[in-house]
């Protein structure tokens, strides 16, 4: 790939848009979309944007495990002493990092309860 290129693929990964991208690598705004196009097809050109996409997803899961597994450090923490707002604290804010803190449009209308019990060991009531 030559430099064009390397900035076509920076370009489309952040914006998605293949013929701002081949605008902002120097092609002409005239044959943007045709070059972007063009680019996409290209074997080497895919498959940067497969491999860098790939690293970014990759970051991304080792971030959200890496706070997860702090926030359940903290819970754990917060529950041996006896602190239970910030115990509550640490599951909802895991269960935001998840997307769980929001509803998700069920097939039928009837609503769920999901029941959440400290273990035995705690004096969190």
């Amino acid at each position: 790939m030559n430099p064009r290129h390397t900035t076509f693929v920076h370009h489309y990964l952040t914006t998605g848009n293949a013929t701002a991208a081949a605008t902002a690598a120097g092609y002409s705004p005239h044959t943007a979309q045709e070059q972007g196009s063009r680019l996409l097809k290209r074997t080497d050109v895919a498959d940067a944007v497969q491999q860098q996409r790939e690293q970014a997803q990759q970051q991304a899961q080792t971030t959200v495990q890496t706070l997860l597994q702090e926030l359940e450090q903290a819970r754990q923490h917060a529950l041996s002493n006896d602190q239970c707002s910030a115990a509550v604290a640490a599951t909802m804010a895991k269960a935001r990092l998840l997307g769980l803190d929001k509803p998700k449009p069920a097939a039928d209308s009837s609503a769920h309860t999901v029941r959440v019990i400290l273990s035995d060991d705690t004096n969190c009531h």
